[in-house]
This record gives structure tokens, sequence and C-alpha cells, in this order.
């Protein structure tokens, strides 16, 4: 009875859903090319990034990318640039982590701290203005015009008194001048990487809010096809008890699905903000490795005669004690 029943619902969403997926991708498409032409990028050059030839107050957002004031191994904050109470510094290309920076010679490792600053003039006067921030390795305070906006875990000089922290955020000022000042301190002791490789945002609060449910709407879109997908092959197992492939490929889909929910502006984290950096780094990984040893064994149930099972221990056995791994071992060793 319960088959039959299975049967009738499966028949049902075949019947009202089989060209629903193709709908579906084709949104996705077009509102991910929405959202992107709503982004302009120019690039600031020592330390200013100058719109005024720029559409921000028509309804377009800017890519903070270019080179920013970068000082090495200084937490600063604003009264330190108004007192003059800092040392030297170097241009420096972002988004990108400072492992990468190379100065007369000097490069930086992946563990310390560090200043970043950044003028944006030519802003108009009197508007509500966002910047959105993507992932910071590991903790940062973010200042607009002498005023904390963001922040993620805490920063400190020290490993002991520097907490990691995840939190990309979309943070709201009013600018009464025609110049907005970005301070941001970040400090790294738990990261492969120190700095940030994803482009900060800014915009009107219409703009950018618009384009945060834009992107927002695309996320969903795409964790709701995957999460389809994967029940819609896991149904088609109660009715086919015997389609390891079809089991294989439908768990596949649903870790994807689940690993989508950390893509961009997180899902995730929008719903859960509290969760700590090490567990946050733990279920993407653990995600991404379980996503690979249940596409391995997708892979190995449509060619059985070209995958052999050792070809499986061989990949999948490193993936489980990675797994491991990650469980007991701290974020820095594991990324």
């Amino acid at each position: 009875m319960l088959r039959l029943f299975i049967q009738h619902i499966f028949k049902q969403f075949k019947k009202r859903f089989s060209n629903q997926f193709l709908l579906v991708l084709i949104m996705i498409i077009a509102v991910f090319f929405l959202s992107a032409c709503r982004n302009e990028n120019t690039k600031a050059n020592r330390g200013i990034l100058d719109i005024e030839s720029m559409h921000v107050n028509e309804g377009r957002n800017i890519l903070l990318t270019g080179y920013w004031e970068f000082y090495w191994g200084q937490l600063l904050n604003p009264d330190d640039f108004l007192s003059n109470n800092h040392q030297s510094f170097s241009y420096q290309q972002v988004p990108d982590v400072w492992s990468h920076y190379n100065v007369n010679g000097q490069t930086y490792g992946s563990q310390g701290i560090a200043s970043y600053r950044l003028k944006i003039t030519n802003v108009a006067k009197g508007e509500y203005y966002v910047i959105q921030t993507g992932e910071v390795f590991s903790a940062y305070q973010l200042w607009v015009n002498g005023k904390v906006i963001a922040s993620g875990g805490t920063v400190g000089k020290t490993k002991d008194s520097s907490i990691p922290g995840y939190n990309p955020t979309f943070a709201t000022f009013y600018s009464q001048n025609d110049t907005v000042e970005i301070v941001l301190q970040v400090s790294n002791f738990d990261y492969k990487d120190g700095g940030f490789n994803k482009a900060f945002k800014f915009g009107t609060y219409k703009a950018m809010t618009l384009t945060r449910s834009i992107d927002f709407m695309i996320q969903y879109m795409i964790f709701g096809g995957l999460l389809l997908l994967g029940l819609y092959h896991l149904l088609l197992v109660l009715i086919n008890h015997d389609k390891k492939t079809i089991l294989f490929f439908g768990v596949f889909s649903l870790l994807l699905a689940f690993r989508s929910l950390f893509v961009g502006d997180s899902l995730f984290i929008s719903y859960f903000p509290e969760i700590s950096y090490r567990t946050h780094i733990q279920l993407i990984i653990i995600d991404y490795a379980l996503a690979f040893i249940m596409f391995l064994l997708y892979y190995r149930s449509l060619f059985p005669n070209y995958f052999s099972k050792n070809a499986l221990r061989f990949f999948s056995v490193p993936s489980v004690a990675y797994i491991l791994l990650v469980l007991i071992s701290p974020v820095s060793l594991v990324t």
C-alpha cells in the first residue's frame, strides 16, 4: 500500500515538475546576470577611490578593489590617523591575502596583524550607504568615518587575545560628508591565510538592499533546486530498492544543497549567526569530503568495470581520515 502511494506521488511529481527544472535553471542564470550587472568596478589608487564619474546614486554598487593603504604589524584606529600615530605603510592590492604581498623583497607570513585604510571621495552627502564585507580571515573590526560599524570575532595582537569569527556583514551608515574613510583592523592566528580575498561592496542602502535580495534569491533557488533533486532521487530509491546509483546521487545532491547555504552572503550564517568560527569551517570541510565520497560511490556504481573497489578505497579512505582530522585538529592545521 505504501509503495503504491509513493509511486502515485512520484508520477504526479514527474508529470507536474519535470519541465520545471529547466525553468528554474534559466531563472537562476537570468537573476545571476542581473545581479552582476549592478556592480561597477573601478580600482582605488594610492588609498583613494574617486567615484565622481560612477553611478552610485543611480542604483549601482561599487566593488572596493585596487590599492589600499596597508599597515603590517599595526592595529590602527581612526584616531591614530588623526594624530599621525602610525609607522610606515605600503599600498597593496585588495582583495588579496597578505601572504601574497611583497614590499622591497619582504613577504609576510599568514599569521599576524595588519590595518587597511581607504578613502572614497565625491560621495553624495546626506545619504544612507552600505558596506558589505565578505570573508575576512580571521578576525576584524571595521570603522567608517570614525565609527565602528562591523566586526567579526575579536581582534588581538597575539593568538591568546585574538578570537576568530565568521561574520560577513551588511553594515549601514549615514554620510554627512563627501568623503568616506574606511579603516579595517585584521588579526589572523587561526587560518591558513590572513586578510580578505573577496572585494567589499559599497552603495546606497536602496541599491545594496536590492542586490542583496537578488543574491539571496539566487541562493534560495539553488538550494531549493538541489534539495528537490536530492529528494526526488531518494523517492526513486523507495520505489526501486536495488538502485544504489540513484541513492548515491540523491545523497550527493542533498550534500550540495547544504553546501550552497555557505556560498556568498551565507544563508546559514544569517539563520545561525552565533555559530563558532571553528564549527563553521568544520561543516564546510566535512560537507565537501562527504560529497566527494558520495560522488565516488556514485561513479563506482555507474562504471564498476572502470573504477575498481581498490580505486574507491584509495580515494575514500584518506577522505574519511581527513574528516576525523578536521574534528580533532585546530582550524589552521586543516585549512
